[in-house]
C-alpha cells in the first residue's frame, strides 16, 4: 500500500509540473498592451510596489537602441519615479527623464518586460511599435531602399521682407551605438543592466526546458512504479 501511495504521489506531481512548464514562456502573447505612446495593463490590474518595467527603444530606422528601467521602490527615498505609477495601469514611454533627449524625433519600442508577467513583448514575433511616421526596424517603404538617407532640405518660411534662400541643414548627428545602453538621470537615479532573453522564466529564473523534462521523467517513473506494484499484488493473489 505504501508503494502504491508513493506511485500515485509521483504521478500527481508530474501532472502538476507539466502544465506549469508548458504555460510559462517569455515568447507567449502578452496580456498587456504595447502601443507607441505607452504600456497599458489588463483591465483591473495595476503596477505593484517594488515592481519594474524595462523597455528597449530604437530610432525609427532601428539604430541607437537604448534600454530604460522604471523601478518603483517603496519607500522611494526620492528616487525617480518616486512610486508615481504604483496603483496605476498605464505608463507613458516618454515619462523616463532621459527619454526625450535620447529620441527627440520619433522612436520605435522593440522590447518590453513587466515584472508582473513572464511574457515579454518582442520575443513572440511582435513587430516594434513606432510613433507616427516611424518605420519599424528591418522594414522598408515602397520604392525606397532600407537605410536610405533622407536628403530633403528644410526650407525656412519667408516673411513679407525676407527673400533669402533655404536654410542650410545642420551637421548630421552620429547615431548611438546599436548596443544596449543603460541610462542614469543623476546620482539619485537607479537603473539596471538588462541581459537579452535567456529562455528562462522572468519571475523565477528557471529554464522551461528542464522543468518539462523533469515532469516527463517523474510521470514515467511513477507509471512504471505503479505497474510494478499492481503486478506484485496480482502475483500474491494468484499464489
Amino acid at each position: 500500500m505504501h508503494a502504491r501511495t508513493l506511485a500515485a504521489a509521483v504521478i500527481t506531481a508530474a501532472l502538476v509540473l507539466l502544465p506549469t512548464a508548458a504555460h510559462a514562456g517569455s515568447d507567449s502573447p502578452t496580456p498587456y498592451t504595447v502601443a507607441a505612446d505607452g504600456l497599458t495593463l489588463p483591465s483591473g490590474t495595476t503596477f505593484e510596489a517594488d515592481g519594474h518595467i524595462n523597455y528597449r527603444v530604437t530610432a525609427p530606422d532601428g539604430t541607437g537602441a537604448q534600454t530604460f528601467n522604471v523601478h518603483q521602490a517603496v519607500p522611494h527615498n526620492g528616487i525617480w519615479p518616486e512610486a508615481a505609477y504604483v496603483g496605476k495601469s498605464y505608463y507613458p514611454w516618454t515619462a523616463h527623464p532621459q527619454f526625450a533627449a535620447a529620441f527627440p524625433e520619433g522612436y520605435c519600442v522593440a522590447w518590453v518586460q513587466v515584472s508582473l508577467y513572464d511574457e515579454h513583448f518582442g520575443e513572440g514575433g511582435q513587430r516594434p511599435v513606432c510613433t507616427d511616421g516611424g518605420t519599424p526596424a528591418g522594414s522598408t517603404d515602397s520604392g525606397e531602399l532600407e537605410g536610405a538617407t533622407d536628403t530633403t532640405e528644410t526650407i525656412t518660411a519667408p516673411d513679407s521682407t525676407d527673400v533669402s534662400g533655404p536654410t542650410v541643414p545642420g551637421s548630421p548627428v552620429e547615431p548611438a551605438s546599436p548596443d544596449t545602453q543603460v541610462l542614469a538621470a543623476d546620482s539619485s537615479f537607479r537603473s539596471e543592466v538588462l541581459a537579452d532573453s535567456t529562455g528562462q522564466l522572468a519571475s523565477t529564473g528557471v529554464a522551461t526546458g528542464p522543468l518539462v523534462m523533469a515532469g516527463l521523467a517523474a510521470l514515467v517513473a511513477g507509471t512504471a512504479l505503479l505497474v510494478m506494484v499492481r503486478r506484485r499484488d496480482d502475483q500474491e493473489t494468484a499464489s
